[in-house]
């Protein structure tokens, strides 16, 4: 696996784990025959190496399937796959408030970079604004947030914006848990 193609499968790992909040997350390819092997990760352990394995030992099949597995003590397995390939998974310590929608557009990411090596993987128009204005109301319209979690500036950020016909929402910034007073 080539850098670039190995720095976007870090960067949608880093998209999932925000959407997740998870403190834990790695990518491993998939053999037909043998083991998944780590391509990378953020923060893991031994702990979560033996997860994927024990998930690998008595799901395979499930894992082949399309079905996330999720552990007793903790921690899912998500399937890649391409056709009915198994290509890779992915490790996640915590599901989190992330949707089954969420968690599919990342895991297509990272198997469009699996399949398709070293050409850019361009999200369509109508995704790529889907995706922006989900990281948007996830981080609270913080376009300095946002853009370090795309690896890019916040000019970059404003352009997408103006480009996909995105304006930011009226009204006082929304505060996570914090009810406005009205007067």
């Amino acid at each position: 696996m080539d850098d670039v193609s190995k720095d976007v499968i870090e960067r949608a790992l880093a998209l999932l784990m925000s959407l997740t909040g998870s403190r834990v997350g790695a990518v491993f390819a998939c053999d037909a025959r043998d083991e998944p092997e780590l391509v990378l990760g953020a923060r893991i352990d031994q702990l979560g190496l033996d997860r994927v394995r024990t998930a690998w030992l008595y799901a395979r099949d499930t894992l082949r399937c399309g079905a996330s597995v999720a552990g007793l003590s903790g921690g899912i397995v998500i399937p890649i796959l391409s056709g009915r390939d198994l290509l890779a998974l992915v490790y996640q310590d915590e599901r989190g408030r992330c949707s089954d929608d969420e968690i599919a557009t990342v895991c297509g990411l990272v198997r469009n970079r699996l399949v398709e090596g070293p050409a850019p993987a361009l999200l369509p128009a109508r995704d790529e604004r889907e995706h922006l204005l989900l990281l948007l109301e996830r981080n609270e319209w913080n376009i300095a947030r946002v853009a370090r979690l795309l690896s890019v500036s916040r000019l970059t950020v404003y352009r997408r914006l103006g480009r996909l016909g995105v304006s930011r929402p009226n009204g006082p910034k929304r505060i996570p848990g914090f009810a406005h007073a009205s007067r």
